[in-house]
Protein backbone atom coordinates (compact mmCIF):
# COMPACT_ATOMS: atom_id res chain seq x y z
CA UNK A 1 0.00 0.00 0.00
CA UNK A 2 1.54 3.24 -1.23
CA UNK A 3 0.51 6.00 1.12
CA UNK A 4 1.20 9.82 1.64
CA UNK A 5 2.12 11.56 4.71
CA UNK A 6 -1.45 13.16 4.36
CA UNK A 7 -2.82 9.87 4.68
CA UNK A 8 -0.45 8.80 6.68
CA UNK A 9 -1.06 12.04 9.22
CA UNK A 10 -4.93 11.47 8.50
CA UNK A 11 -4.90 7.72 10.02
CA UNK A 12 -2.81 8.47 12.94
CA UNK A 13 -4.52 11.75 13.92
CA UNK A 14 -7.88 9.57 13.73
CA UNK A 15 -6.65 6.95 15.98
CA UNK A 16 -5.05 9.58 18.30
CA UNK A 17 -8.64 11.31 18.56
CA UNK A 18 -10.61 7.84 18.37
CA UNK A 19 -8.25 6.56 21.75
CA UNK A 20 -7.82 9.78 23.26
CA UNK A 21 -11.19 11.47 23.15
CA UNK A 22 -9.23 14.44 21.67
CA UNK A 23 -10.47 17.02 19.27
CA UNK A 24 -8.56 16.46 15.48
CA UNK A 25 -7.50 20.63 16.15
CA UNK A 26 -5.51 18.93 19.26
CA UNK A 27 -3.29 16.60 17.51
CA UNK A 28 -1.25 19.39 16.04
CA UNK A 29 2.56 18.21 15.21
CA UNK A 30 3.89 19.84 18.47
CA UNK A 31 1.46 18.39 21.33
CA UNK A 32 3.57 16.75 23.73
CA UNK A 33 1.69 13.07 23.95
CA UNK A 34 2.07 13.29 27.54
CA UNK A 35 1.09 16.78 28.93
CA UNK A 36 -1.23 17.62 25.81
CA UNK A 37 -3.03 14.68 25.39
CA UNK A 38 -2.63 12.73 28.20
CA UNK A 39 -1.07 9.77 27.38
CA UNK A 40 -0.02 7.50 29.86
CA UNK A 41 2.23 4.67 29.53
CA UNK A 42 -0.34 2.12 28.84
CA UNK A 43 -2.09 4.77 26.27
CA UNK A 44 0.88 4.90 24.40
CA UNK A 45 1.15 0.85 24.16
CA UNK A 46 -2.72 0.84 22.98
CA UNK A 47 -1.90 3.68 20.70
CA UNK A 48 1.02 1.93 18.98
CA UNK A 49 -0.45 -1.28 18.53
CA UNK A 50 -3.67 0.57 17.02
CA UNK A 51 -0.99 2.48 14.64
CA UNK A 52 0.45 -1.08 13.74
CA UNK A 53 -2.46 -2.64 12.73
CA UNK A 54 -3.94 0.70 10.83
CA UNK A 55 -0.58 1.11 9.11
CA UNK A 56 0.49 -2.56 8.70
CA UNK A 57 3.86 -2.12 9.96
CA UNK A 58 5.61 -3.10 13.22
CA UNK A 59 6.70 0.13 15.41
CA UNK A 60 9.90 -1.60 17.80
CA UNK A 61 10.80 -0.25 21.18
CA UNK A 62 13.77 1.33 20.26
CA UNK A 63 12.27 3.69 17.46
CA UNK A 64 9.84 4.59 19.98
CA UNK A 65 12.24 5.70 23.02
CA UNK A 66 12.53 9.65 22.00
CA UNK A 67 8.66 9.93 21.14
CA UNK A 68 7.55 13.23 23.17
CA UNK A 69 5.39 14.90 20.20
CA UNK A 70 2.75 13.76 17.85
CA UNK A 71 5.25 15.13 15.14
CA UNK A 72 7.82 12.62 16.55
CA UNK A 73 5.76 9.72 16.65
CA UNK A 74 4.45 10.73 12.81
CA UNK A 75 8.31 10.79 11.91
CA UNK A 76 9.39 7.29 12.88
CA UNK A 77 6.50 6.06 11.20
CA UNK A 78 7.20 7.86 8.20
CA UNK A 79 10.59 6.16 8.55
CA UNK A 80 9.36 3.09 8.61
CA UNK A 81 7.24 3.72 6.04
CA UNK A 82 9.57 5.32 3.11
CA UNK A 83 7.88 8.28 3.04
Amino acid sequence: MNMTRKTITQKVTNILCDKLGVNESDCCPCALLSDDLGVDSLDFIELVIDIEEGLSITLLDGDLEQVKTVGDLLAVIYSKLNV
